[in-house]
């Protein structure tokens, strides 16, 4: 039976040869899916909306339903929290494995900066996909065209296919949704790509984001390229409670459905975890019952930004808006040129497309952006720029001047405003600083009268408190008294040397019985960057959201051991205009004048050409029976010859206020190179109407040109503004020439009127070189102060190349000789970027367009 059954049983399988076992070992030993095919499986799954297990019904600013998986939306911070931190919806019973349903969950968006396009872009980022971004060329500015290539005409670029147009709509709705969602590297991509947008068309829409405004964007569309992922519903069909889960929502739920109107006027401030907490704003943040959303440190952190560029640009647009009003900008140019560019910024995992367009613009008419005409910014943002030690502005004279003409422009447009006009009172009254004017033009301001009002700008009490001043602060130096105040805080106050240097101006401010009188802080030593770059890294590579909402600056002292800094970071929000206005100090050691300083703006041009020995100097002013002016000289960073280190990587800027004689002949003086001159006045002459052309010069008797051209004058007098007109090589100074004698303190190198050796002509057949240099100018004195030591203190803040940071370098009282100079050296004062070479002729005038702006504040103690 047993051998029955064996024959029975089939045959056992023959042994597997070896080409078989390799086949299959082949099999089992094959590399999986890379990391590539598994993004590009679920970015699909996510564009066909499969295998999907929670759909999240959105209603918000557009209302619909996306499917989507949890595994990838925890990645995201807010649905992390949701998914998983004990909420409701993560212990909700979930459906069996064999039902294919997804469960729903309502998720209400309050903030009305959060929009569709916004959002899916942020989710398909999750997924590891999602359209590039697409920046305008025309909305960049550049080292070589700093507000924006072509401008004031503004030319549309073609948005390439498959792109997302990244307007600054969209940059801010981006911003705000990965905040929202808790996306800390989106949201520092979002933020890298403000900061490089930040320019004329754009300046004012990001200064309101920071002051909290909505951006106003109710574009139901969708992102490029994501149309189909989202199930669109009507507004209504969301109201059914009977159909949806309970909602989630960051805000109560007694603002749910109302729109942007609360009863009361709160904004909602996002902290460092993604929640929001309610503050209150200030008077004038935005209407009353408007409900405003702010970002806590980052809108501060673009608020610096924008505000630091108006400070630097700002005058600059001012000419074009009252040229716009006068119809000067009527005549189309022939052409716009623009050179291309490839630098890009991060969108998703890809690049943004900046490409250029060299066509023409497409508008007939020069595109000017509203800013200090009615509708830009505020009467009391206009008030707090003008008044702000950061604003470029020649010296006080030109800062009135220019409060005249924005005054005029925004009379002239829709009459006089009684809610303005006390605003432009306070202005004139306590923005200006007329004690720091020379007699001559405080008397020639009290019968300047306003056409419109027929009043003078400036009330004679104010101008009689100046001159009383002004004549008190000469008394004190002319006749120097017996002994300093006790109260000074300078060292040694009873050796004679001291007593000769101070004049005892420094002091508590508890020394002062008036709390009318109006005091002037003091500065201490330190070092101050606001604006870009002012947090963490732009790259947002490993970023956390605390890094992210973190201060941007904190202050350092780093010259004397006695000075105890405030250890708290240093918070600039519009409370003080995001910097404009000085933040009181709480420390015991503070003092106080009742002086205010003389503050003026120098530039410099061609820095990228200057010698290792070389020295660029600024203007000469006068003050407080002093000359001062500024210079900058190339210093070698420390360790550099060890780390191997040559070129530009290896040096730095030293910026350094000095104290002239008055004997001397002045330093000649850093100006724009006449080709460059020459190439801006040719554009201005093209887009003026030949009436108001003379010789290639603008003839507008009615505008004040402050673009930079008008350093060709080298004038550092203090008398009122004058027509720009082209300088000759024979100008003078208007004081006679001493040449330098023994036992004269002076450690600056004599000078005189001998150009260097010629490499290029100008427009008078002289020759020069680079950095371009032309006679200085005495300044008039009024009277000289003749101590050899003087005690003073000063600031220097210094714009970036673009204009979106500035460095601010402050300095207590330090002793002055004659010839005697501080400052600071630092790196960031030659930007971050190299200069792009131009095209073969024009590499030295595209070099001589970037210029170092700065603004000084001084004072004597």
């Amino acid at each position: 039976m047993s051998d029955l059954l064996l024959n029975l049983l089939p045959p056992p399988p023959p042994p597997p040869d070896a080409q078989s076992c390799r086949r299959r070992r082949r099999h089992m030993n094959s590399p999986g899916p890379s990391p590539h095919d598994l993004q590009s499986h679920l970015y699909q799954s996510f564009l066909d909306g499969k295998t999907t297990d929670v759909a999240l019904r959105i209603s918000g600013s557009w209302h619909a339903i996306y499917h989507l998986h949890r595994v990838v939306l925890i990645q995201s911070g807010f649905f992390r929290s949701l998914f998983t931190a004990g909420f409701a919806e993560s212990s909700s019973p979930r459906s069996p494995r064999w039902e294919s349903t997804p469960e729903e969950l309502q998720v209400v968006f309050d903030d009305y900066n959060i929009t569709r396009a916004a959002f899916e872009v942020c989710i398909a980022w999750l997924y590891g996909g999602g359209p590039p971004l697409h920046v305008a060329p025309a909305l960049r500015p550049t080292l070589t065209h700093p507000l924006t290539p072509g401008f004031p005409y503004f030319s549309e670029s073609q948005v390439p296919s498959g792109h997302q147009p990244a307007t600054p709509q969209f940059l801010l709705s981006l911003l705000a949704t990965s905040i929202y969602l808790s996306i800390p590297t989106l949201a520092s991509q979002a933020l890298s790509a403000i900061y490089g947008t930040t320019g004329p068309y754009t300046v004012i829409r990001y200064l309101n984001f920071a002051l909290g405004k909505s951006i106003s964007l109710d574009d139901q569309a969708s992102a490029v390229g994501l149309e189909a992922v989202a199930e669109m519903l009507d507004s209504a069909s969301d109201t059914d409670d009977d159909l949806v889960a309970p909602s989630l929502s960051r805000y109560p739920s007694s603002l749910k459905g109302k729109g942007r109107r609360s009863p009361s006027p709160e904004v909602l401030s996002a902290s460092p975890n993604g929640s929001f907490e309610r503050i209150s704003p200030s008077s004038d943040t935005a209407p009353a019952e408007t409900l405003s959303f702010h970002y806590g440190a980052i809108s501060d952190k673009i608020g610096e930004a924008a505000t630091a560029w108006l400070s630097r640009w700002g005058p600059d647009i001012l000419v074009y808006e009252e040229q716009l009003l006068g119809n000067v900008l009527n005549v189309h140019p022939s052409i716009v040129k623009q050179r291309k560019r490839a630098k890009t910024i991060p969108g998703g995992h890809e690049n943004v497309a900046a490409e250029t367009d060299s066509r023409p613009p497409n508008c007939a008419d020069a595109k000017i952006p509203l800013i200090w005409r009615r509708g830009g910014l505020s009467p009391l943002w206009v008030k707090a720029l003008i008044s702000s030690d950061s604003f470029f502005v020649k010296h006080e004279r030109e800062r009135y001047e220019f409060a005249k003409r924005v005054v005029d422009l925004r009379r002239s447009q829709c009459g006089v405003d009684e809610q303005e006009e006390r605003v432009w009172d306070e202005l004139f009254s306590k923005g200006i600083y007329y004690c720091n004017m020379i007699t001559d033009e405080i008397i020639s301001l009290s019968t300047d009268i306003c056409p419109t009002t027929q009043r003078p700008y400036v009330p004679l009490s104010v101008l009689q408190s100046a001159n009383w001043a002004h004549t008190l602060l000469r008394h004190q130096i002319i006749a120097r008294p017996s002994s300093p105040s006790s109260n000074s805080p300078t060292k040694d106050n009873s050796s004679p040397k001291s007593m000769d240097k101070d004049l005892g101006l420094a002091v508590p401010k508890s020394a002062y019985t008036s709390e009318d009188t109006p005091l002037y802080p003091v500065p201490t030593d330190g070092t101050l960057r606001i604006g870009e770059r002012g947090g963490p890294s732009s790259e947002g590579k490993g970023i956390s959201m605390e890094q992210l909402f973190a201060h941007s600056h904190a202050p350092y002292s780093h010259s004397s051991p006695d000075i105890h800094p405030d250890p708290s970071p240093i918070t600039f929000n519009e409370s003080t205009f995001f910097g404009l206005m000085s933040k009181p100090t709480g420390s015991p050691n503070a003092t106080y004048t009742h002086f205010p300083p003389f503050r003026f703006s120098i530039e410099f041009f061609d820095i990228n050409r200057i010698g290792e020995k070389d020295r660029l100097h600024s203007q000469t002013i006068w003050y407080a029976g002093n000359l001062f002016n500024v210079y900058l000289q190339v210093v070698k960073k420390k360790g550099s010859s060890i780390s191997g280190q040559q070129g530009p990587q290896a040096q730095q800027l030293g910026i350094y206020v000095s104290r002239q004689s008055t004997v001397d002949r002045v330093p000649m003086v850093s100006a724009l190179n006449p080709a460059v001159a020459r190439s801006t006045m040719e554009m201005q002459t093209r887009v003026a109407p030949k009436e108001n052309v003379s010789n290639g010069v603008l003839a507008t008797p009615t505008i004040h040109h402050h673009a930079s051209i008008s350093h060709l004058s080298a004038s550092a007098s203090t008398s009122s503004a004058r027509p720009t007109t082209p300088i000759t090589p024979s100008a003078h100074s208007t004081t006679p020439v001493t040449e330098s004698r023994p036992g004269t303190s002076s450690s600056l190198p004599s000078y005189t009127t001998t150009f260097p050796t010629p490499s290029y002509r100008d427009e008078f057949g002289f020759p020069y070189s680079l950095p371009y240099k032309v006679p200085g100018v005495s300044p008039v004195q009024p009277y000289r102060d003749s101590r050899p030591n003087v005690m003073a203190y000063f600031m220097v803040h210094c714009a970036s190349p673009t204009g979106t940071f500035q460095t601010r370098f402050s300095s207590g009282p330090d002793q002055f000789k004659v010839g005697q100079s501080w400052g600071w050296k630092s790196g960031s004062l030659k930007g971050e970027d190299e200069i792009p070479p131009g095209n073969e002729g024009d590499g030295d005038v595209q070099a001589s367009k970037v210029s170092l702006r700065a603004t000084v504040i001084l004072g004597v103690v």
